[in-house]
């Protein structure tokens, strides 16, 4: 599936899974919108897309899949590889690469058993 300008699509992202498909491709130098609403749960500590920080995991931040974004941040990709994109609770990308598009929650890729809840993710075609 491909949006064209203007149009836009809602997804839910599931914490649980370790890649959540969309079934939504992009090519390179188009630009999207994307819009997260709710909460989700890392164990028992509850965030947004925008994740969260906490003192007693520092040692571990390096082992996250996108180590330089907080824990549990909404996470994109194209093709599950190369470039992480942050899109926390609302951000604009241009992708560099065409693909389709993939999420997760920012965690160790060994502990997606203790994570609970989802977000509704709506992605808009800007250009």
């Amino acid at each position: 599936m491909h949006l064209n300008i203007g149009e836009q699509k809602k997804f839910i992202i599931d914490s649980k899974l370790k890649w959540n498909s969309t079934g939504l491709s992009v090519l390179a130098k188009e630009e999207y919108y994307f819009e997260a609403i709710g909460t989700w749960k890392d164990a028992g500590i509850e965030c947004t897309a925008d994740g969260y920080s906490y003192w007693a995991l520092t040692l571990a931040t390096i082992f996250r899949r996108s180590f330089k974004n907080k824990w549990f941040a909404l996470i994109g990709t194209v093709d599950k590889s190369g470039r992480k994109y942050l899109i926390g609770q609302k951000s604009n990308i241009k992708f560099c690469k065409a693909g389709n598009l993939y999420f997760y929650a920012n965690d160790l890729i060994f502990m997606y058993w203790n994570n609970h809840g989802t977000i509704e993710l709506t992605i808009k075609r800007i250009s």
